[in-house]
């Protein structure tokens, strides 16, 4: 599995060998049936600059022109504001113009919502918002059910009555999913965003076709409260 929807089987063998993963497929969720999400479950050791090689190698050619990365959380009615909407079309008219990955912690929170709608109603198909989840495996509800080799999961869950516990949010592309063989935290699936981002950025990273920091890639960073 890559972190495209592509089922090659050289792909599947460049992830098993470079990010020890430990499961892999895609998610239908029943609330986006058009949307299938790839998934990847690594360990909490895994190098964060392999999979960033992962992206850019098997899915993108290149880095992305621009990196949003979005924290914190708020009230529902804060959400519906106007000024989050004119944040909303903004968004929407830069992705008509570059490609845009939002990094997000992929829980189905208020604020991830807002950016996976964002990403579901973006008009222009040829451009599509790449919204990336980096969730702890451990804080998934149902989260057995995504213990797979490469096959797609059909996941219904909308809610869950289990404290520390989150269904993802249905409007990602892809999901990351941090396994540190703990329940209910939350901080070494963090900590492995924050150096995801820094690789994304082009600290300490070098891809034989890549020669200089040229090639870096800029983070918004966006933080809710």
């Amino acid at each position: 599995m890559t972190c495209s929807n592509s089922t090659n089987t050289d792909d599947n063998d460049y992830v098993n060998s470079k990010l020890d993963i430990k499961s892999y497929g895609t998610i239908t969720f029943s609330q986006n049936y058009s949307n299938t999400a790839s998934f990847i479950r690594i360990p909490c050791d895994a190098c964060p600059i392999k999979t960033k090689e992962l992206f850019i190698e098997q899915k993108y050619n290149k880095c992305p022109p621009l990196i949003i990365s979005v924290m914190g959380s708020t009230k529902e009615g804060y959400m519906r504001s106007k000024l989050f909407q004119i944040f909303r079309e903004a968004l929407l008219k830069i992705a008509k113009t570059t490609d845009i990955w939002i990094v997000s912690a992929g829980m189905n929170s208020r604020v991830t919502r807002f950016f996976g709608e964002i990403a579901r109603t973006n008009p222009d198909p040829s451009r599509p918002i790449y919204l990336v989840g980096i969730a702890s495996w451990g804080c998934i509800s149902d989260v057995e059910q995504l213990d797979v080799q490469g096959t797609n999961v059909i996941y219904t869950k909308l809610h869950s009555n289990i404290k520390g516990e989150t269904p993802p949010e249905p409007n990602h592309t892809h999901f990351i999913f941090i396994d540190d063989e703990t329940k209910h935290n939350h901080a070494n699936a963090i900590k492995f965003r924050s150096q995801f981002e820094r690789a994304i950025l082009g600290d300490n990273f070098s891809l034989e076709s890549m020669t200089n920091k040229s090639d870096s890639t800029p983070i918004v960073i966006i933080v809710i409260e």
